[in-house]
């Protein structure tokens, strides 16, 4: 009898257990910026190439210039329609545009509204990406809520945030209007920095977890810039998928480690902070975007797959006799990037470098030598340097 009791008691322990347990967490959304200002066939091929990876598109409908008024891009519609997902229309506001007709800017977003609303199929929502400074959220929040209040109540209304605002006591009023959050965890401070510091975006979505109330998504970095800079140090412009022209002391350029992002995600997975609700990706990897990574690095960081580059020097006969030619090969699935130096023997004295590399004499030894970070992609040759020597391969060192 007693047994049986216990039994009993026990059964009841373990169902009160389990029905305390919560369900197994959903898998992070993963959706993906597309910020191409013009349409191009490169795109179209991205869109449907990366379907099978991503939920939605955040795609760049419209961005304010020097006078605040808005410019429209060009989508392709059947494109869009065709791949089956929602598609947010982003409207980007340029941080350094401190006053603009507020009445004015919610007319011309309302036309767009009914543009999309006819021309997108799933068309799901609009966001706001406006780098405004920390002093004017409360006038920021007050055009938000104006926004929300002549928008249709089933359009959801995002806003992309900055980690400078989480300590703002603005950020509540800020977030009041809107439905959920995308938090910006790239961007470029200085030069010596980098776009992407794994434990400040750690940092960051914790802090942001603990102040938000409403679903939030954190935007990761795909790419690379081009930061020009004055004598002193400091930045001038940034240029990454949009050629700027701009001048410059010194130049130089920058890139993430998928590595670094691939732990973070990893991360977030295993401790998921509460109402993040998933990724997005800045930007949509396309073949003529020369900054950005692969498409298949992009996957391979989302599905959790090795990203350890594989890198391999190549010396082979030029076509002038005696002179050997250098060039680095990916033989990977990832992109990889340029080692900074490569070591050449003592009698290759008659050596330069190319596409990016040149030749230097360190430590008392001839280096070719490679001034900006850059990466190879997949299963891509690059030539870098040539030497009029018996070189072998291996006779030369790579260092990162």
């Amino acid at each position: 009898m007693l047994r049986r009791r216990f039994t009993f008691l026990a059964s009841l322990l373990l169902i009160s257990i389990l029905a305390g347990c919560n369900e197994p967490t959903a898998p992070l959304r993963h959706d993906a910026y597309i910020w191409q200002r013009k349409w191009t066939p490169a795109v179209s091929d991205a869109v449907h190439q990366s379907a099978d990876i991503m939920q939605e598109w955040r795609l760049l409908g419209a961005y304010a210039d020097g006078s605040g008024h808005l410019r429209q891009t060009s989508p392709d519609w059947t494109v869009l329609n065709g791949s089956g997902k929602p598609v947010i229309m982003v409207v980007r506001i340029d941080g350094q545009l401190i006053r603009w007709d507020e009445d004015s800017l919610l007319a011309e977003i309302h036309s767009f509204i009914v543009q999309w609303r006819a021309n997108v199929g799933l068309f799901a929502g609009l966001e706001i990406d406006y780098d405004s400074a920390t002093a004017r959220l409360p006038e920021y929040a007050s055009f938000l809520r104006r926004l929300r209040a002549q928008i249709d109540s089933n359009l959801r209304l995002s806003v992309t945030a900055l980690p400078a605002w989480l300590s703002s006591t603005g950020l509540d009023e800020l977030f009041e209007p809107v439905d959920e959050v995308v938090l910006q965890v790239h961007a470029v401070k200085a030069a010596q920095e980098g776009i992407f510091s794994r434990q400040d975006a750690t940092t960051w979505i914790r802090h942001m977890a603990a102040r938000i109330k409403k679903p939030f998504r954190v935007a990761l970095p795909a790419y690379g810039v081009r930061i020009a800079q004055h004598e002193e140090g400091t930045v001038l412009s940034v240029e990454s998928e949009v050629p700027l022209l701009a001048g410059g002391a010194s130049f130089t350029e920058m890139t993430v480690d998928p590595g670094q992002v691939s732990l973070l995600l990893r991360e977030l997975d295993r401790h998921r902070p509460n109402h993040l609700t998933g990724i997005v990706w800045f930007r949509l990897p396309i073949t003529s975007d020369r900054r950005s990574w692969s498409l298949a690095t992009l996957r391979a960081v989302i599905r959790d797959k090795p990203v350890e580059s594989q890198l391999d020097v190549v010396v082979e006969d030029s076509d002038t006799p005696g002179v050997k030619t250098l060039a680095l090969v990916n033989t990977g699935d990832v992109d990889a990037r340029f080692p900074r130096i490569l070591e050449l023997p003592g009698e290759c004295v008659l050596a330069d470098g190319i596409h990016g590399y040149s030749m230097e004499l360190r430590e008392g030894r001839h280096m070719l030598v490679r001034a900006q970070e850059a990466v190879l992609h997949e299963h891509q040759r690059m030539d870098v340097g040539w030497a009029r020597c018996a070189l072998k391969r291996e006779d030369v060192h790579a260092r990162p």
